[in-house]
């Protein structure tokens, strides 16, 4: 087996240099795609490549615009052309439980021909010390391996032209394999989400997508259905609404080295870039739910 992952990344330097390296304590290789990044994250995508002789690969992707599926499918062409007979799915605001690395690549080899591995997402909240014991992100799943096959593929237009949230590629009607406990309180760990750490970076990542959708694709749903999309990120989140539990010493166990390269309390990008659709195309925002950033973003 030779197990490649793919990282998307735009901006991601606040935690690229910790969950780049962990993923290469479990995959043969890593692809990054830099998408169009304006902070350090080339910079350390380079350095996590130095440390790593042959085992990193960078793309480039210089236009802003986000076009998920085929950013997906090039980290995929390029893992074919270094003869991966596997290939992970991994976000850059994700990382491996520590105890899972002995286990990961025995379940991903066990993982059936067309079926996708799927391991509990973890989703810890403000912070790296509590997870969500409750509520909408409490007991999910999320696709995290597959072995590859020429048909497997990503295209926008296999969705009417709609980029964004496709994680399982198209090409096969796929199996599903769980070989993780998805009972968190036996602390059976999966991969851990970093989105809910910040709530600053969280709701200027859901406001971000909203402004977004309703730009690129405004007749494709209600205002409403777009708020309804991405809401519950934010609302549900709260851990005055949702109850949280310790995340168990294991998850980390052997990442020590690896904290200082995080940085939770970054400032995030999207706020910038949320400040520069408004002034542009301030129309796009009506009825949407900006998670009182509006207000300090708009003079």
């Amino acid at each position: 087996m030779k197990l490649i992952a793919g990282v998307l990344a735009r901006n991601e330097s606040w935690a690229l240099g910790m969950t780049a390296r962990a993923v290469l304590q479990w995959c043969d290789e890593i692809i990054i795609l830099d998408h169009a990044s304006t902070d350090n994250t080339p910079a350390i995508a380079m350095q996590v490549a130095w440390e790593h002789p042959k085992r990193v690969t960078i793309l480039r992707e210089p236009s802003p615009l986000w076009e998920e599926m085929r950013h997906r499918q090039r980290m995929l062409d390029t893992a074919r052309e270094h003869a991966a007979t596997h290939f992970a799915i991994v976000d850059a605001d994700e990382i491996l439980t520590a105890n899972l690395l002995p286990k990961i690549r025995g379940y991903v080899e066990e993982t059936p021909a067309r079926s996708i591995l799927m391991l509990p997402w973890v989703c810890l909240a403000r912070g790296i010390e509590r997870y969500y014991s409750s509520g909408i992100w409490y007991r999910n799943w999320v696709v995290t391996a597959f072995q590859d096959a020429p048909q497997l593929n990503w295209s926008a237009s296999l969705r009417g032209g709609y980029d964004f949230h496709q994680r399982s590629p198209f090409g096969c009607a796929w199996g599903i394999y769980r070989p993780v406990d998805q009972a968190l309180s036996n602390h059976r760990g999966g991969l851990m989400h970093l989105q809910f750490v910040n709530a600053r970076r969280l709701k200027a990542k859901q406001y971000l997508y909203q402004l977004i959708e309703r730009l690129r694709w405004p007749g494709r749903d209600p205002v409403s259905a777009v708020v309804a999309r991405y809401r519950p990120a934010v609302a549900q989140s709260d851990p005055s609404v949702v109850s949280t539990a310790p995340v168990p010493p294991a998850w980390w166990d052997g990442y020590g080295d690896l904290l200082p390269y995080f940085h939770a309390d970054q400032e995030p990008w999207q706020i910038e870039e949320i400040s520069r659709l408004l002034r542009e195309k301030p129309e796009i925002a009506a009825g949407l739910d900006d998670f009182g950033l509006r207000a300090e973003l708009v003079p």
